[in-house]
Order: structure tokens, then C-alpha cells, then sequence
């Protein structure tokens, strides 16, 4: 990095840098990564992905990232992120780096699981990969405008099982106190390891402003651990360097908490990584598995409008046969909704999404959600219909299909109600059929252009 360039970054900063590295070498290989470009990040959608299909069936090269399974890097100037399987959910855009935070946490299916400060969602879409579609995600955003990006986020990638809040963290520990198994506090930090992608970081970056983040970190900290089970985990990361909101935060909470402790720590630098640079660290409550409290409602048999909605719901994708047995169905903001049969009551919580948005009643008859759409796979439909690539770009960008045109047309097409359009074999949306056409039922403010 030239003279000048180092000149960019505040004085403080390039000094606690020198004294946290640990030769003059390594600092000096510091400040050139921060002047140099690197391959971003994707990862594959376990939720979405077939066991035996290979990721090279993208239409990019991808390079693996070690010890990841589901990470690549991929080159910038294919765009993966304006290709119709980015809008399908095959894949989600996120650091490197990032994505080694979620691993700390050793989450299984069938676990419940908080994301306290989540959006704009990378961590809590890797999250419900991991879980499978089995157990509970609450994933929350106290910034009601963020909040929706990770709402947005987590129905692109299909996800059925999680609780989408804007709650202060506060609030959720009073409400689940000891609840969950594993728990995430992605904290709000000063950013260093932004510097690099957004300029505007550098320009944010102040002591004063590292000293309110330390105070803010440390509230949310004892916020999370009071939602930790006995045995459970809770994983703290920032994407900043300095030891104040990273080991000395960390010392500072065992001190506050003495029954957790330490287990693991990773640093990662984007002169020794692929990434941006992330900070992470594994903290356990001791004591064993207790019994976990239950807050769910009791499941009752389904009646009137709700027997329609189930009705509807296994005609159209019949696969979901299972989920409708065990979950819990809520009217919310006249939406039907699918719950997990664990799920909490989201009575008095700020929700944005609960669950799997199923669709609405109209005039006595169903029209099936966007969210219901990205969460099918094709075979779990009565129907479904397998656009081509120039045929999902259209589909996307809100034209209907011909049915004389179609370039995969299957057979035994039902002459009228909705089918699940897919494009490469992950689904984009619902269309309905007439009799000469498929009318486009893609969200009119997800439209847009993207490639092929």
C-alpha cells in the first residue's frame, strides 16, 4: 500500500493494528491486503440442493474454500449475483470469512436456535441450512428496515422453520429465558474488516465510536446469555480487529458470567485468509442438558377456513403432508402461516415472518405465497414446470409464458390453477394457468433483469 493510501486510515487505528500484530512483517502484509482485491464468497443452499448434484453444474467456476462444504469463491465478473438462480435461492453472496462463524456453533437439526442481531441474514440462512428444516430458528433485528432485508433473505433461500422478529434484545430474554440451544450475537462493532469493501466505514471509524460499540457489545452479550440453556452454546463474533471488542470483550464477560467459559476463539485477517477478516468465539454454560421449557400451543384439529387452507396447501404441493401433521397453522396479518409444532406463541412479539407464509383466503378461494413457492422443491408439487434459461429470466422480470412456447412442456398439464415454476431445477415462483397462457405470479416488487 502506498504512502498515501495508508494516510486514509485514522492514526488510532493503524496503531492498535501494529501492536496487535505480532512482527513488523506481518503488519506490513496487513496493510497490502487492505489495498488489494480479493475473490468474494458463495455458498450453496443445502436446503435447496439435491444430495448428488455437483455445484459445478452453476453456470460459474467456483473454487472450493477448505473445510468449508457448502463455500466457494467465485469470480467477480461472472456476477453470480444477478443470475436467475440467485433470485431462485441456489445460492447466497457472503464473505469468506464470514462463513466460518456458524461452524463454531455445531448446530444439528432439530435444535432451537437464536440469531440475535441477524440481518442482513448471511449467518442465519447458513444457520437454517444447518438445521435442515428440522427445529426452531428466531432470528431477530431490532432495525425494523433491516429487518425486512433479512426477512427477504431468509424466504429467498426457502427457509420454513424460523420466526423473523424486531425485538431489542432485552425483550427476548425476558420472553425466553433459558430457552435456546445454541445462540448467535453477531455484535454491532466499529467495522474495521469493512474497511476494504465500504470506504464509508473508514470515514465512520472513530475511538468514541469504538468505546460506544464496546458498551453497546457488552449489553447485548448479557442480553444472549440469558436466553442460553444449561449445556448450550453461544457464539460471539464482530467483523472488526481491535482486542477491546474482541478478547477483552469476551474477558470481561466471563468475568460478568462465571458460569460459561471459554471454549474456542478464531481470528481471522485478510492477509491469512480469504476473506475480510472475522472475529469469533465459542462459549459454553456449564452444567448439563436440562429439560427445556415448552411454550407452545397445543395443536388443535383444523376447522372452517384452516381446513380449506390445508386443503389447498396439500393439493398444490402435497409433499408438505408432513410438515402440515406436525407444525402449527396461525392466521397472521391475514396471512396463513406454518409453524414448527415447538414453536413458541409469537403472541406479543414484533414478527415479520412466522414461520413458512403459506398464502391467503380470497373471496373463498387460495392464493398460494411467494415464500410457499421458494420453500418447495418440484417434486414435493402436484405440478411443476421447467423453464429454461431465457424463460426464467422472463418469468423474473414479470412476462407470462405461452404455453405453445414452452421449451420443456410436461405432461398431463392441468388446465387451469397454479404450478410451481423452476428454472434449473430450483423453484422461482408460482404461475397459473389459463388456456393458452401462464400468468406470472412473481411479487411485482421482485421483479427485475437478471441473466442467464
Amino acid at each position: 500500500m502506498t504512502a498515501k493510501g495508508i494516510m486514509e486510515y485514522p492514526k488510532e487505528f493503524l496503531q492498535s493494528m501494529r501492536s496487535l500484530l505480532e512482527t513488523e512483517e506481518e503488519y506490513r502484509d496487513f496493510l497490502k491486503s487492505l489495498g488489494s482485491q480479493k475473490s468474494p464468497g458463495l455458498r450453496i443452499n443445502p436446503l435447496k440442493w439435491e444430495k448428488d448434484r455437483d455445484p459445478d453444474s452453476l453456470p460459474f467456476h467456483l473454487t472450493p474454500i477448505p473445510e468449508l462444504p457448502w463455500g466457494f469463491l467465485y469470480d467477480p465478473d461472472t456476477r453470480p449475483g444477478k443470475h436467475v438462480l440467485h433470485e431462485a435461492g441456489a445460492y447466497y453472496l457472503q464473505d469468506p470469512d464470514a462463513m466460518r462463524i456458524v461452524p463454531l456453533m455445531e448446530i444439528r437439526p432439530g435444535e432451537r436456535v437464536l440469531d440475535l442481531c441477524a440481518a442482513p441474514g448471511g449467518k442465519s440462512t447458513q444457520i437454517a441450512g444447518e438445521l435442515q428444516g428440522e427445529g426452531l430458528l428466531v432470528s431477530n433485528e431490532i432495525h425494523r428496515e433491516r429487518a425486512k432485508i433479512l426477512s427477504s433473505n431468509l424466504e429467498r433461500m426457502g427457509t420454513r422453520n424460523c420466526i423473523v422478529c424486531n425485538e431489542e434484545p432485552e425483550s427476548l430474554a425476558e420472553r425466553f429465558p433459558v430457552y435456546f440451544d445454541k445462540v448467535l450475537c453477531d455484535a454491532p462493532c466499529s467495522g474495521e474488516g469493512m474497511f476494504r469493501k465500504n470506504p464509508e466505514a473508514i470515514s465512520e471509524w472513530s475511538p468514541e465510536n469504538v468505546e460506544r460499540c464496546i458498551a453497546r457489545q457488552s449489553e447485548i452479550l448479557d442480553r444472549a446469555a440469558k436466553t442460553v440453556r444449561s449445556g448450550g452454546v453461544l457464539v460471539y463474533s464482530t467483523c472488526t480487529f481491535n482486542k477491546r471488542e474482541n478478547e477483552e470483550q469476551i474477558e470481561a464477560f466471563l468475568s460478568r458470567h462465571p458460569d460459561f467459559h471459554l471454549e474456542k476463539t478464531l481470528r481471522l485477517f485478510p492477509h491469512r485468509s480469504a476473506g475480510e477478516g472475522h472475529f469469533g468465539a465459542k462459549l459454553v454454560r456449564d452444567g448439563s442438558p436440562a429439560a427445556m421449557p415448552f411454550y407452545a400451543e397445543q395443536r388443535k384439529t383444523l376447522k372452517g377456513t384452516e381446513a380449506e387452507v390445508r386443503e389447498a396447501v396439500m393439493k398444490l404441493a402435497p409433499g408438505l403432508s408432513g410438515a402440515l401433521d406436525s407444525g402449527k397453522l396461525v392466521l397472521y396479518k391475514e396471512q396463513y402461516c406454518l409453524l414448527p409444532g415447538s414453536a413458541p406463541s409469537i403472541d406479543r412479539l414484533k414478527v415479520l415472518r412466522p414461520g413458512l407464509v403459506l398464502g391467503t383466503m380470497k373471496k373463498d378461494r387460495f392464493e398460494p405465497a411467494h415464500s410457499l413457492a421458494l420453500a418447495l422443491k418440484p417434486h414435493e408439487t402436484s405440478c411443476s414446470i421447467s423453464l429454461s434459461g431465457e424463460e426464467g429470466v422472463r418469468f423474473v422480470r414479470g412476462e407470462a409464458i405461452s404455453l405453445s412456447s414452452l421449451s420443456n412442456p410436461p405432461e398431463n398439464l392441468p388446465k387451469k390453477g397454479f404450478v410451481l415454476m423452476t428454472c434449473g431445477g430450483f423453484s422461482l415462483g408460482f404461475g397459473k394457468l389459463t388456456e393458452s397462457r401462464i400468468q406470472n405470479h412473481y411479487p411485482r416488487g421482485l421483479r427485475k433483469e437478471v441473466i442467464c
